[in-house]
């Protein structure tokens, strides 16, 4: 016991209540990092088949464009490659801004 302002206070105790929850607090902030992490991971994975399956979408676009193209359907090729052109255009916007 210590006394403060006159009066007798268990310290050591009111140390030990602080330190224990203190390091519940930090077990418990590690053990929600490491579930973010995981989140993230599994994100990270989803967004980069997302991608790639965009990729494969956007050449089997072209593909049938030429096809088309090929095939005597001219204009709805163009339709396609301005729309194509414009998705395009957009993306690097955004991708300026964020």
């Amino acid at each position: 016991m210590v006394l403060v302002f006159g009066l007798d206070v268990p310290l050591f105790e009111f140390m030990l209540v602080f330190m224990v929850l203190l390091t519940a607090g930090i077990i418990f902030i590690l053990i929600e990092l490491k579930r973010l992490n995981e989140y993230l991971i599994i994100e990270r994975a989803d967004l980069k088949r997302l991608e790639r399956d965009l990729g494969v979408l956007e050449h089997e676009e072209r593909v049938l464009d030429e096809e088309e193209a090929r095939l005597g359907f001219p204009r709805a090729a163009a339709k396609r490659r301005s729309a194509r052109k414009k998705r395009a255009k957009k993306k690097a916007t955004k991708k300026r801004k964020g």
